[in-house]
């Protein structure tokens, strides 16, 4: 069946052809065909075809200088990251890649070069049940932010560390109940991103202790992880279409969690 199309196609092509070259020996005149047009690449529009699009202008150089950070020791030995921020990722001028300064903050802004308010904690906020009040909470964080030139706020912590009172950093989650923490989360974050600063939720996904949280193997099936902290970062996630999220220290079934491919792509990026 193949032979009989291919011996139509290249007959309609040779009898063009000679058609073509009648024309020229009889003085005949084929009509100018204009000079076609690139048709222009798209521009993208969502977040994954602009991330797409500018990793595709970058070097390999460029591409490990955005995640290695960057700061410098003064004279006196002094580690340093401009504008009291506790990080920095110098940007990529000719990619309009801005510089990102980073900056902790779940009950207040964090910078090293000047005062902030402090609020009230952010098991605090979440035992209020308000997320309008939350909301406004997390427009402090950012208004004093940008005010510092800040750009990133790390906060937004969700861990579910109420459930044991000798985590450490209990003050700033938002208790042991997933939708509870899951909701003042993703208000704290949404007043934060308001204010032109990239939000974060933290620490994804299980640390829920502090001491040994480098080593701590948190041991969990998928069901109870998917109605226990998972079900709180989903909430955070989606209801605040929070900018960045931030993994985790600790290993999650025998794998560190910062590169745990069930977490980051099946879960986090996917689910």
């Amino acid at each position: 069946m193949l032979a009989p199309r291919f011996s139509s196609r290249l007959v309609t092509s040779l009898v063009a052809f000679a058609f073509t070259l009648g024309l020229s020996c009889c003085g005949g005149h084929s009509a100018s065909s204009p000079t076609p047009t690139p048709t222009p690449t798209p521009t993208p529009t969502t977040p994954d075809g602009k991330a797409d699009a500018l990793l595709a202008q970058m070097t390999q150089a460029e591409k490990l200088h955005m995640v290695q950070g960057a700061a410098y020791f003064d004279a006196a030995g002094k580690f340093i990251v401009p504008r009291g921020a506790g990080g920095w990722t110098p940007g990529i001028s000719r990619l309009g890649i801005p510089d990102l300064y980073f900056a902790d903050g779940s009950a207040g802004a964090s910078v090293a070069n000047g005062p902030a308010t402090a609020l009230p904690s952010s098991l605090a906020s979440a035992a209020g049940w308000d997320q309008n009040a939350a909301y406004k909470y997390g427009t402090v964080i950012g208004v004093e932010l940008s005010d510092y030139g800040i750009n990133v706020n790390l906060g937004g912590n969700v861990n579910l560390t109420a459930r044991d009172p000798r985590d450490g950093r209990t003050f700033e989650t938002k208790g042991e109940d997933p939708i509870l923490a899951g909701k003042i989360a993703a208000a704290h974050i949404s007043g934060t991103q308001a204010q032109h600063i990239i939000g974060c939720t933290k620490h994804f996904s299980f640390n829920d202790q502090e001491s040994g949280r480098t080593t701590a193997n948190a041991i969990i099936d998928e069901r109870g992880g998917r109605e226990s902290d998972l079900l709180a970062f989903e909430i955070a996630v989606k209801d605040s279409n929070v900018q960045s999220v931030m993994c985790s220290y600790n290993l999650t079934n025998g794998v560190y969690s910062c590169e745990n491919s069930h977490l980051l792509n099946d879960v986090l990026k996917h689910d």
